[in-house]
């Protein structure tokens, strides 16, 4: 009884362990690119990876924007917009959820542009 018992608990254990991982990478999917234009509400991207297509997405109060500077970007002036953070020619990696991709969930700044 006790070894039948062990053997339910281990193996719940590693069914646990081994469908944690997928459950995360379900999360959400990821999209490298150059910035092509970027507003308030949305931001086109050129896919530097896969159909290398332009794409555009939606951008809206729950979209989470990660740059350097980012703070000092929108101290004092609460939720600061996209277009101070971001802008044409950076490089970009932006997470959207495969049920609705048109909508960027997150937009993370990977390298500046140079300035010209």
């Amino acid at each position: 009884m006790s070894r039948s018992l062990f053997d339910l608990c281990v193996g719940t254990v590693i069914l646990v362990a081994l469908s944690t991982p997928l459950a995360h990478a379900q999360k959400g999917k990821t999209m490298f690119g150059a910035v092509k234009s970027v507003a308030d509400a949305s931001l086109t991207i050129d896919a530097a990876t896969g159909d290398k297509a332009s794409h555009t997405f939606s951008i809206d109060a729950q979209t989470q924007v990660i740059a350097r500077g980012a703070t000092q970007a929108t101290k004092g002036r609460g939720r600061g917009s996209i277009t101070t953070m971001i802008g044409v020619g950076d490089m970009v990696t932006v997470t959207f959820d495969p049920a609705r991709p048109d909508h960027a969930t997150e937009v993370r700044l990977d390298k500046k542009a140079p300035k010209a």
